[in-house]
């Protein structure tokens, strides 16, 4: 989403919050981190239709701890970057 979306839809939620309709302030860009945090969180699950998209687990000692085990894959190219799966392996680590 633009900048210019994210704004219209935040202040919708600050009038919503005006009004009464919601008790606490929400934040366009909050709910969608969470929401990808979320759906990356359940592609981890073996069980998940998605995970087989996942790159497989990189197995070596590390010396800090990663929020994923997955190998992190080279991309060249603006669609492939802005794939959910490539989004999450680099936002999540």
């Amino acid at each position: 989403m633009s900048a210019e979306l994210n704004g219209k839809v935040d202040a919708i939620f600050r009038r919503f919050k005006r009004f009464g309709y919601i008790s606490n302030n929400l934040n366009v860009s909050d709910l969608i981190e969470n929401a990808d945090e979320d759906l990356f969180n359940k592609m981890r699950m073996p069980q998940h239709c998605l995970h087989h998209l996942l790159p497989p687990v990189h197995v070596v000692d590390k010396l800090r701890e990663h929020g994923h085990h997955f190998t992190s894959p080279e991309y060249n190219t603006v669609i492939h970057k802005k794939s959910f799966i490539l989004h999450s392996l680099y936002s999540f680590i």
